[in-house]
């Protein structure tokens, strides 16, 4: 065979090799950055949807815990019961949306909650120290609350607005 053509074969070889390799990188490239938009795109909506949901929860156990302690109105097995009714029911619309901490701190506010409910009649007044640990899991004492958790998670207390596994900053 002719040395031009040859050298005509390799080039095209190489050439083509060239093409197909830049072509499998630049489809690669703009796939993984798309799923990076699709993400970023679903963690706004994640967000915005903790943005109006976690108010709700806060409502409930500011208004229902923290304040009812302060303004010492009377807890009792009927107060728990009506405080987890409505914990129950905020689960059912916005637990879905809760980050994996919150969740883990909501769900052990709304078991202290069920406990008290459980343990006391309508009437029977629950005694101060009951509450006091029901507002540290809510408030944090020892450790963050679920207040806490929520205000991280909405970026008052960490650079970062929404944490991967479980990560921490």
């Amino acid at each position: 065979m002719d040395e031009k053509v040859t050298a005509a074969l390799i080039a095209a070889a190489v050439s083509l090799v060239t093409s197909v390799f830049t072509s499998v990188f630049s489809a690669r490239w703009q796939f993984k950055t798309k799923v990076k938009e699709l993400q970023q795109a679903q963690l706004k909506e994640v967000l915005e949807a903790r943005i109006k949901a976690y108010p709700k929860v806060w409502r409930i156990l500011q208004a229902q815990v923290s304040n009812w302690r302060m303004e010492n109105k009377p807890a009792n097995g009927e107060w728990a019961k009506r405080l987890h009714e409505g914990l129950n029911s905020c689960h059912a619309m916005y637990g879905v949306l809760f980050s994996q901490a919150v969740y883990e701190e909501f769900c052990e506010v709304r078991e202290a909650v069920r406990r008290l409910a459980e343990s006391y009649s309508a009437k029977e007044r629950v005694p101060e120290e009951q509450l006091e640990k029901l507002d540290a899991i809510w408030s944090g004492k020892d450790k963050p609350g679920l207040a806490s958790r929520l205000k991280d998670d909405l970026g008052s207390y960490k650079s970062t607005l929404l944490s991967v596994g479980g990560s921490e900053s």
